[in-house]
C-alpha cells in the first residue's frame, strides 16, 4: 500500500491518502506543492519518475489536462533491502537483544520516514 502526502512547504501542513496497487487520485494540485511517495507499512520512500519528490508541472493549455504519474519502488541497495527485511521481522524493543555491531543495530533503527524535513524539496 503506498501513502501519498500532498506537501506544503511553505506552512509544513500536509495531507496523507493511501491508495492499494491498482488504485489511483484523481486530485487537482499546484505548481507549489510539492508531493512525496511512502510505503504505507514500512515507511520507506517511493519515487515518481525517477524522484523522490514530485513538482507538478504547470498547465501548458486550457482547459487543463490531467497528468498521469506512476508511483514505484526505487532500487534500493543490498544493505537498504536487507535493513527492510530485519525491520518487518523485529520489534523496535527487540532490537536491543540482537548480536550484531552498534552500528548496524543503528541502522537497524533509524527509519528515514519523517515527513517534516522539507529542506530538499
Amino acid at each position: 500500500m503506498a501513502a501519498l502526502f500532498l506537501v506544503y512547504v511553505n506552512n509544513a501542513e500536509y495531507h496523507k491518502y493511501l491508495l492499494l496497487p491498482g488504485q489511483f487520485l484523481d486530485v487537482n494540485t499546484f505548481t507549489t506543492h510539492p508531493w512525496i511517495f511512502r510505503d504505507a507499512d514500512s515507511g520507506d520512500k517511493l519515487i515518481v519518475s525517477l524522484k523522490e519528490v514530485y513538482h507538478p508541472e504547470a498547465a501548458k493549455r486550457y482547459p487543463p489536462q490531467r497528468n498521469v504519474v506512476s508511483v514505484t519502488i526505487p532500487v534500493f541497495t543490498l544493505k537498504e533491502r536487507c535493513l527492510q527485511i530485519v525491520r518487518s521481522h523485529i520489534s523496535t524493543e527487540d532490537t536491543k537483544f540482537l548480536e550484531l555491531p552498534k552500528s548496524l543495530v543503528e541502522d537497524i533503527l533509524c527509519r528515514d520516514t519523517s515527513i517534516t524535513d522539507f529542506e530538499d524539496i
